[in-house]
């Protein structure tokens, strides 16, 4: 238990620091990407079958997140031209 309350607070505090680095837009994508770490840890440890709707989740977390980083990195070059 006090892992746990460890790891979530250093989480927290991590989160803050990104928050306070990165615009909140920029971030908000990747926090999906527990969908993909979720069937993943599952498959891995608890022997769960991956199913269709996960594989469907995380190919859709997986774009907004490529987009996402594409559109970014497009408005900064946009910017310093």
């Amino acid at each position: 238990m006090a892992t746990l309350r460890l790891t979530s607070t250093c989480g927290n505090f991590l989160l803050i620091w990104a928050l306070e680095m990165a615009k909140a837009r920029v971030l908000q994508p990747f926090a999906y990407i527990s969908v993909v770490t979720s069937a993943v840890s599952g498959f891995l440890f608890f022997a769960d079958p991956v199913t269709v709707a996960n594989l469907t989740g995380g190919g859709i977390d997986i774009a907004a997140e490529l987009l996402t980083f594409r559109r970014e990195r497009v408005q900064a070059h946009a910017a310093t031209a």
